[in-house]
């Protein structure tokens, strides 16, 4: 344990053990500041604060902030993509991955799936649609070959793209 303002650096994955009535305990040291990618944990009932990585509370983290309610991810790892506070190796759907800002962005209304090519200059390209909310249809455009959501027409009706409607 280490006293106020001090915390036990638990942030790092690999420590030194020491062995003390056959029980394996970590050799930490206390620290006045948690390191980058860890967080300060504290525990009102004990008066003791510890830091944690952010790995360990939030997969694909690398860095984060603690308000003692809840551990919030702030930038994630090559690979993975940050979605309120929390890092996925995939986005939800509704989300595609955008790995020049290291995020899931949103698919644009109405398609419900959707993936972006990255050009070779590192710049998020199009955005392809590949499936339509409830009441759209997808189509493909013959110039981009990019798949995007059109209004399902009733019977009989046909989709005018100037006008925008059946």
């Amino acid at each position: 344990m280490c006293n106020s303002p001090y915390s036990l650096d638990l942030s790092t994955t690999i420590y030194s053990t020491t062995l003390i009535n056959s029980t394996v305990i970590p050799t930490s040291k206390c620290i006045q500041y948690c390191p980058y990618s860890s967080y300060r944990f504290y525990n009102a009932n004990l008066s003791t604060s510890v830091c944690y990585s952010c790995n360990s509370a939030i997969p694909g983290c690398t860095d984060c902030i603690n308000n003692n309610i809840v551990v919030v991810c702030n930038l994630c790892a090559t690979g993975w993509y940050l979605l309120n506070g929390t890092c996925y190796s995939s986005c939800p759907v509704g989300y595609y991955n955008n790995p020049v800002q290291g995020v899931c962005s949103r698919c644009a209304y109405p398609c419900m799936e959707c993936y972006a090519n990255v050009a070779n200059s590192g710049s998020v390209g199009a955005v392809n649609c590949t499936r339509c909310s409830t009441g759209f249809n997808g189509t493909v455009s013959a110039v981009t070959n990019i798949q995007s959501c059109i209004p399902l027409c009733d019977s009989f009706q046909y989709f005018q793209i100037i006008t925008q409607s059946c």
